[in-house]
């Protein structure tokens, strides 16, 4: 444990977190490369000890170096899960790897301290916020979850949704108590899971609206949001295939297109 903090100390006051894009491999126990196995899987080599990534790695490649602590990212390639990772210990009389960890996404930040590094990304689950996989080298990595951010929205200015983004209203950390009000938390889950493709959000007379689809079945499950400029009142529509359409919340005389097309009015 000790050469561990060790090696963090003395590689981290030399370099910012993700200062370089380029990875240095050459490590103390050795040159460190990915190679194909037999099989067509990826394999880690340091010095002349191999590795064993999981068997699903078929797409591996080093992401950032900490002092002996390389991180792995890998796949089994495709769009369902498109990256893993693990930290690879290129110790003298150390060479090992965590456990793999990871939500399928892009890692948004390496960071450390004299004791743990933290690896940070999204969230793999719709409204909630990002997370952090925390190792200290000796125990298993372990995860802290963030809650949502807010949006930045000044109280009253509503206004400040056009041109954003609906889902980024769905999940907007101030809103998700006048949200779960509206509609419960499990239909506010299910629109945070279907708004994965969307366009910026306009205004329709009064409101600000935005409307959005799922992957792959935008004709069948889709969503909308409208937020009244005026007094903030909230709308959602939602239609899914193995649903009626559904509507939360008071438009008053007006309902916005996007929810009308929702409704299939």
């Amino acid at each position: 444990m000790r050469s561990f903090l060790l090696a963090i100390a003395g590689f981290a006051l030399a370099l910012s977190p993700l200062a370089a894009q380029e990875v240095d491999t050459n490590t103390r126990a050795g040159l460190a490369q990915i190679l194909q196995a037999p099989d067509g899987t990826r394999v880690v080599v340091i010095g002349n000890t191999m590795l064993n990534l999981p068997p699903d790695a078929y797409i591996a490649d080093f992401q950032a170096r900490v002092g002996d602590l390389l991180l792995v990212g890998y796949s089994a390639g495709g769009n369902a899960c498109p990256r893993l990772y693990t930290w690879v210990h290129a110790t003298p009389g150390d060479i090992r790897r965590s456990e793999e960890f990871g939500t399928c996404a892009e890692l948004t930040g390496v960071t450390w301290d004299a004791q743990t590094l933290r690896v940070s990304m999204p969230s793999a689950e719709p409204g909630q916020g990002p997370v952090t996989f925390i190792y200290d080298g000796k125990n298993p990595v372990w995860l802290e979850q963030a809650a949502l951010a807010n949006s930045g929205m000044a109280a009253g200015d509503w206004g400040f949704w056009i041109g954003r983004y609906p889902f980024d209203f769905l999940a907007a950390g101030e809103l998700q108590l006048p949200l779960r009000a509206l509609m419960g938390e499990a239909a506010l889950l299910r629109a945070q899971t279907l708004m994965e493709l969307a366009n910026p959000m306009e205004q329709d007379g009064e409101w600000v609206v935005g409307r959005g689809c799922k992957k792959f079945s935008c004709d069948q499950d889709r969503v909308a949001v409208a937020v009244n400029i005026r007094d903030g009142r909230m709308l959602v529509a939602m239609a899914q295939a193995d649903r009626a359409p559904q509507i939360w919340g008071y438009a008053g005389g007006f309902l916005p297109l996007a929810l009308r097309e929702i409704m299939g009015q």
